[in-house]
């Protein structure tokens, strides 16, 4: 007996075949489209487990009943939807919650959730956070982590990872009273294991001026995020499941404020004078002497040790933090290349930047003189301000200014005698890559070429690099030497092949421009004597302004030319025209 017009349609099931495969059943009362063809009567779809089937009974129910299938929840999830919602939403809010999905996400926005024992707290969070992520970072933006983090453990370290919340961090960062602080007592001659154990160990009262400047204020909140966000999507190293131990963050960066019209006029008017424009003053590329006096104290403070840093920072492109992590046996003098590995790149991209001629013999000098070490790539803070205060540059650390004056003692007792330089700026910010950027892009003018020298980061090379340097300067850069080599022997290095330094006026433009000089000379001439010749006439001339009384005679005159008037009443030739 056939089916009915009235028949309904039951849902699919699923049943286990005697294969041992499982397969879903569903009787069609009319043609669909199931699994991307149209199907009619009774259907079978295999799978090769009971998961898979069940599946895929729920969508072609799914399809079947005209809805749309909703994520399948986890036990944790489902333990989070029963308790918000016999606990919290059933009493007080009946209707207005369609689906146990927004249950969830309620309880992930406000941070609500069941006693968990595996969920640890700030502090121990933290401690987790310095091993799986900060070890790894350069120290200066491990330094600011750790920084932030100390100001929020003593407040926040005995709560649960989900009780600290993004309003109690603001009202922490836009507060006025003193903080207090979490200093770490570790040191750079102890060990690993040392360092860690002393992380954040020491209870002291902050003296950070408060109310934070907004600086602090972004700097705070763009590392407490990361942290609420690692909390958040960190896996575990064992199981590689996701940790979510608390809400995703929402904070925010402080907006920079800018500057106000009257400002902005006279920035412009102050770039127009100096021929630069904002971004170029804000951000400039040391000048050939102050590189020229970095690499000559660099060459013999602290005995030359550090100066293989400035060599990688200056002359191959590399960042502070590449330099640091990258090997000796990485600089190939044969091949003319420096293999920065991805563990050594910031963007975890390897790469192959090619060195030249000056680079080349400096880093070979220092090979031959013990130089070229990994300790010599590694300078300290310390020892970064001591060869930047020597070689004439301003520093507001009275250690730094202290360490300084005893290496210039030390160094003038050997009989060595620096550079006396006075710049009267401090060391710009990222000025040792900047200037080898911009250097590089008028080597050879090619943007791609200069980003993928310097890290195949498409944000590396900013347009203003551009601007920065001249071809005159690049052509000076490109062969510079240090003085004490230079002074001890005839040392010299010659510009890389297939440069762009030469000049744009060539022996076809010199003819060209003469011939134009001349002739402009010619046309200022005439025009020159033809004012001159003007001024002669209208000299003879010297019309007479027309008195009002003669003014009617003027224009009857006009009418009529053969009509006579007296010489007061003739109008000007101005007038006439």
């Amino acid at each position: 007996m056939g089916r009915t017009k009235n028949q309904i349609q039951k849902p699919a099931t699923v049943h286990k075949l005697k294969s041992g495969k499982w397969a879903v059943f569903v009787a069609l009362v009319q043609p669909r489209e199931l699994e991307g063809k149209l199907r009619s009567g009774r259907q079978k779809f295999e799978r090769q487990t009971e998961a898979l089937a069940n599946s895929l009974c729920a969508e072609i129910n799914a399809q079947l009943c005209g809805k749309e299938l909703a994520r399948q929840l986890s036990d944790r999830e489902q333990e989070i939807s029963r308790k918000v919602f016999w606990e919290i939403l059933e009493p007080d809010h009946p209707d207005w919650v369609d689906h146990l999905v927004d249950i969830v996400r309620h309880a992930e926005k406000t941070g609500f959730r069941p006693p968990d024992d595996t969920v640890p707290t700030i502090a121990e969070a933290a401690n987790i956070f310095y091993r799986e992520h900060m070890v790894n970072l350069e120290k200066e933006t491990r330094s600011n982590y750790r920084n932030v983090i100390a100001f929020l453990l003593p407040t926040f370290g005995h709560l649960k990872a989900w009780e600290m919340t993004d309003q109690q961090i603001l009202q922490m960062a836009y507060g006025t009273e003193p903080l207090k602080y979490l200093r770490s007592s570790g040191k750079s001659y102890h060990s690993a294991v040392e360092r860690e154990e002393r992380v954040w160990d020491t209870l002291d009262v902050s003296k950070s001026k408060r109310p934070w400047g907004p600086f602090m204020i972004n700097r705070f909140l763009q590392i407490a995020r990361i942290f609420k966000n690692w909390m958040h999507g960190s896996k575990d190293p064992g199981t590689q499941a996701k940790r979510n131990w608390c809400p995703k963050s929402t904070l925010e960066n402080v907006p920079r404020s800018k500057p106000q019209n009257g400002a902005t006029r006279e920035t412009r008017l102050h770039n127009s004078d100096h021929g630069a424009d904002s971004d170029c003053l804000r951000n400039p590329a040391l000048t050939i002497p102050q590189v020229q006096a970095l690499i000559d104290v660099a060459w013999v403070v602290y005995g030359g040790r550090y100066a293989p840093f400035y060599v990688h920072g200056l002359w191959c492109g590399s960042r502070s933090k590449e330099i640091s992590r990258t090997n000796v046996t990485a600089f190939n003098s044969h091949d003319g290349i420096l293999a920065v590995s991805d563990t050594a790149a910031k963007t975890d991209r390897g790469r192959e930047s090619e060195v030249y001629a000056n680079t080349i013999a400096m880093v070979e000098t220092l090979r031959s003189a013990s130089l070229y070490t990994p300790r010599g790539l590694r300078p300290g803070f310390g020892q970064r301000a001591v060869i930047q205060i020597l070689a004439g540059f301003t520093s507001n650390d009275k250690r730094s200014l202290a360490r300084a004056e005893r290496e210039h003692k030390r160094l003038a007792a050997r009989g060595i005698i620096l550079p006396k330089c006075s710049w009267g700026v401090p060391f710009p910010q990222n000025a040792l890559r900047r200037t080898a950027l911009s250097m590089h892009y008028k080597l050879f003018l090619n943007v791609p070429f200069t980003t993928g020298w310097a890290g195949n980061s498409p944000r590396v090379f900013k347009e203003f690099y551009k601007r920065l340097v001249t071809k005159q300067e690049a052509r000076e850069y490109w062969v510079m030497l240090p003085t004490w080599l230079k002074a001890k022997g005839a040392v010299a290095a010659e510009l890389p092949q297939g440069h762009k330094l030469d000049s744009a006026i060539t022996e076809t433009v010199k003819t060209t421009v003469a011939a134009a000089c001349e002739a402009m000379s010619a046309f200022t001439n005439e025009a020159a004597a033809d004012a001159r010749c003007g001024m002669h006439k209208s000299e003879h001339l010297n019309p007479l302004p027309i008195e009002p009384e003669n003014r009617e005679a003027a224009v009857a005159s006009l009418k009529s030319p053969t009509s006579e008037l007296p010489p007061s009443a003739l109008p000007s030739p101005a007038i006439a025209a």
